[in-house]
């Protein structure tokens, strides 16, 4: 870490610190805020990503689909078997 302007015997300033612990402090500290470099790696993050939204959506519509089959194909199933004489009678 680079000391900037503090004296030699100074502690890491408070600022200093939220950095360090933070998930970006790499990147900051590589330049990639400023940099030609980090702007694109930036922009194909965003072209990339799946926003959680949308994924959840897909899944949730996925789901349901798969889960009114299956109880078509059940409730079909009670009809043949299980439920066939009151059906005929029905019928």
């Amino acid at each position: 870490m680079t000391k900037g302007k503090r004296k030699s015997g100074a502690s890491r300033t408070s600022a200093s610190r939220s950095r360090i612990k933070s998930k970006v402090a790499g990147r900051n500290r590589k330049g990639l805020r400023r940099s030609v470099r980090g702007r694109r790696l930036r922009a194909r993050r965003q072209r990339t990503a799946v926003s959680a939204v949308a994924y959840n959506q897909a899944y949730d519509a996925g789901f349901d689909e798969a889960y009114n089959e299956g109880f078509d194909q059940g409730y079909a199933q009670g009809l043949e078997t299980g439920h066939q004489e009151a059906y005929q009678a029905e019928v």
